[in-house]
């Protein structure tokens, strides 16, 4: 029974965090998918966790940034809820939706804007 409940709350914040990027945030989708390509080293389709903390990790040293104890909780945490269809498997689109929450999170929709295409 109290995994039900989990998984429940898990699947209930999930939605909830994939709702309030549907269609916004500071991500482009491209550049979303760029970062996945290069962060996919086995070429699997899909992320592991240890390959979004590198790139994670990538990102905060192109930055200047060292990723404090509190931000990796918000990070595992954030990603353990969007992360729902196949846990410690994130596909494209849960990985769109971890970018956005990550840059939104660590105000980084500057770095993000410059980076998306221009027609």
């Amino acid at each position: 029974m109290k995994f039900a409940i989990a998984a429940l709350l898990a699947t209930t914040s999930a939605i909830r965090i994939t709702a309030d990027f549907q269609g916004k945030g500071c991500v482009d989708p491209n550049f979303a998918a760029e970062g996945f390509k290069a962060m996919d080293t086995n070429n699997s389709g899909s992320l592991s966790y240890d390959e979004i903390k590198v790139g994670v990790e990538e990102l905060a040293k192109d930055q200047g940034h060292v990723i404090t104890a509190d931000e990796w909780k918000w990070i595992e945490e954030t990603g353990e809820k969007i992360d729902s269809k196949t846990p410690g498997k994130v596909d494209e689109e849960e990985f769109w939706f971890f970018a956005n929450a990550l840059f939104e999170h660590l105000d980084l929709c500057n770095f993000a804007r410059e980076h998306e295409p221009r027609n």
